[in-house]
């Protein structure tokens, strides 16, 4: 009963605070407590007479105790490779990015997941002809109204284009390369 209340009171902190090895830890509580329940039954059954009980109960506690390692473990390397946050998740994100003042779209929107927080990045596309001040107080708006809907982000870095960067644009000579051109020509 006390490993119940234990399991109960870690992971209401654990998901308080998203950290990963509180809510292991809480995971093993309950298995403590599980584990404690099914070898009592075990031994009242082989004590009343089903010789294999205890066998029985041995067999599901180790049962149990993979299927703990398992989900700690799979979470711990999710954890650890910096997977990016759930579909329902991102495209909040991404919605949110598309429906801020000044957006044209975003994209290559990405995420991970890193000591319970999400940090990500964006390419969000404005209108071209703004000032950089404008542009980066899109950013700083963007980054603002992601927060409020997704307060786990601890990170945005939003590089923002003047147009849409998926689109093979034609190359165009650089400033200096034209300098320099010019400066030969008329030389």
């Amino acid at each position: 009963f006390a490993k119940e209340i234990l399991f109960r009171w870690t992971r209401r902190i654990a998901r308080k605070y998203n950290n990963a090895l509180l809510e292991a830890n809480a995971v093993h509580h309950r298995t403590d407590a599980l584990s404690s329940f099914v070898v009592l039954a075990g031994l009242i059954a082989t004590y009343s007479g089903f010789e294999l009980g205890d066998l029985l109960a041995a067999v599901l506690v180790g049962a149990m105790l993979v299927r703990t390692g398992i989900k700690i473990a799979k979470g711990a390397l999710l954890e650890m490779s910096e997977a990016g946050v759930d579909k329902e998740t991102l495209e909040k994100i991404v919605k949110t990015i598309e429906t801020t003042g000044g957006v044209v779209s975003a994209h290559f929107v990405k995420t991970r997941l890193h000591a319970g927080e999400i940090l990500g990045e964006a390419h969000v596309e404005v209108d071209p002809r703004l000032t950089v001040t404008e542009g980066h107080e899109i950013s700083e708006r963007v980054f603002k109204r992601v927060k409020s809907v997704v307060p786990n982000i601890r990170e945005l870095i939003i590089h923002i284009d003047p147009e849409d960067d998926e689109i093979q644009l034609p190359e165009y000579p650089s400033g200096h390369s034209l300098r320099s051109f010019l400066n030969d020509k008329w030389s």
